[in-house]
C-alpha cells in the first residue's frame, strides 16, 4: 500500500510469561505449557491489529457522533503527538477524515509516564447492544 513504514519494537513478553494455575493437575499444567509454547506468537506485549476479522458497530442514529475536544494543557500536547505518531508507525491506528470525533485525554500513570485515552462515551450512548453477546466462561 506504500504507506508509512511500520515501527519495529522488541518483544518483551512471550508464552513463558503466562501464569499457569496451580490448581491444575501436573499433566494439565504440562499440556498448558506445551500449548502456550506452540502458540507463542499470540503472546506479546506489543499491541497489534488483524485483518482476519472485521468489526462493525450498529448505532441507533445516522447522525455522526462528534464530541468537542476537551481543553488540553500545552505540556501534554507533545506527548499526545508523539504517542499518535508511534501508533501510526506501528500500524495500530490509521489516518481518517471521519465525521465522527471522540475527545482525547492524557492520564498520568503511577510511574510518571502518560497514557493516551479516548473518551468514547458519546459513541457508547448511541451503540445498539448486541443481542447475542460473547458467552461468558463459567468457572
Amino acid at each position: 500500500e506504500g504507506g508509512m513504514p511500520l515501527l519495529s519494537l522488541q518483544k518483551k513478553e512471550d508464552s513463558r510469561d503466562v501464569a499457569i494455575s496451580t490448581e491444575l493437575t501436573d499433566p494439565q499444567r504440562e499440556e498448558a505449557r506445551r500449548l502456550t509454547a506452540e502458540f507463542d506468537s499470540v503472546f506479546s506485549d506489543i499491541p497489534g491489529r488483524t485483518d482476519l476479522v472485521e468489526c462493525g458497530l450498529e448505532l441507533s442514529t445516522t447522525r455522526p457522533v462528534n464530541i468537542k475536544q476537551y481543553p488540553l494543557p500545552f505540556a501534554v500536547r507533545q506527548t499526545i503527538n508523539e504517542e499518535v505518531e508511534k501508533m501510526l508507525k506501528m500500524g495500530i491506528i490509521e489516518r481518517s477524515n471521519s465525521a465522527y470525533h471522540s475527545p482525547v485525554l492524557v492520564v498520568k500513570k503511577s510511574d510518571g509516564t502518560h497514557r493516551l485515552c479516548v473518551d468514547f462515551r458519546g459513541v457508547n450512548d448511541v451503540l445498539v447492544s448486541d443481542s447475542e453477546p460473547i458467552p461468558r466462561v463459567e468457572t
